[in-house]
């Protein structure tokens, strides 16, 4: 097993703080990919080895979003434009069936960007 706490928090200036914190004692593996999508470039990660339904933490955020786009496992472009944090197998399932491969375009001719991504997963045995 391998513990992973994580943190989320909203803070609305003259409104509510949503907050919250937990661990994730399920998870059996993780990968964490760094890769550099050079300015206009394209950038193919490999994720996780299972279904997304597999997967119980997927965390995604780069340095520079202004003109980033990804594609999951081939399908369409999604705009990358704020980080993502995804907490079980339910809501990665919104990235597709499989997510394993993520492909990468940054639409910038004038600077690079550094995409981190997390992701926890109970391998089957």
């Amino acid at each position: 097993m391998v513990d992973i706490a994580y943190t989320m928090e909203a803070d609305v200036e003259d409104g509510p703080t949503i907050s919250l914190a937990d661990t994730l004692d399920t998870a059996t593996a993780y990968a964490y990919v760094e890769t550099v999508v050079e300015a206009s470039g394209t950038a193919t990660v490999d994720v996780q080895p299972g279904d997304s339904g597999d997967a119980i933490l997927f965390m995604m955020y780069a340095n520079v979003y202004d003109t980033l786009s990804y594609e999951v496992d081939g399908g369409s472009s999604i705009t990358f434009d704020g980080p993502l944090c995804l907490v079980g197998a339910g809501p990665i399932a919104l990235l597709g069936s499989t997510c394993n491969t993520i492909a990468f375009t940054n639409g910038s001719a004038d600077y690079d960007s550094t995409v981190r991504i997390l992701t926890a997963w109970v391998a089957e045995d």
